[in-house]
This record gives C-alpha cells, sequence and structure tokens, in this order.
C-alpha cells in the first residue's frame, strides 16, 4: 500500500496500529481535514454510483501570524 515503507515495515506497523488509526463512518454534510504533510491516508472501497467530492487547499502563514 506503501512502497515508501518498504524498506522500513516496523515504521508502517507502528503507524497503523489500531490507536493511531481514525475510521470515520460517513455521513451527509460530513467534511474531515487532515494535514497531508503528516498523515497517511486511504480510503476504503465505495459505492462508486455516489457522488464523492474533493478538494485540496493550502494554507501560507508566516512567522507571528
Amino acid at each position: 500500500i506503501y512502497p515508501e515503507f518498504a524498506a522500513a515495515p516496523e515504521l508502517l506497523a507502528a503507524a497503523t496500529r489500531p490507536e493511531h488509526v481514525l475510521r470515520h463512518d460517513w455521513a451527509v454534510g460530513d467534511a474531515v481535514l487532515w494535514n497531508n504533510t503528516q498523515a497517511l491516508h486511504r480510503r476504503e472501497a465505495f459505492d462508486d454510483t455516489t457522488v464523492r467530492v474533493m478538494r485540496h487547499v493550502n494554507i501560507l502563514t508566516t512567522a507571528g501570524a
């Protein structure tokens, strides 16, 4: 699933322990936000006849802002 972990499978095993995993049961109107630079993320299979909307947002901050 994550080829970059091939050289260090213990890192993937530690990162995917149940206490480090968020599972979400979706409902209409739900939104989930995450920090792409500090999170592993993937999705389970879903009904491909439903609408799925994803947005990517970059937020730039400056020191002291």
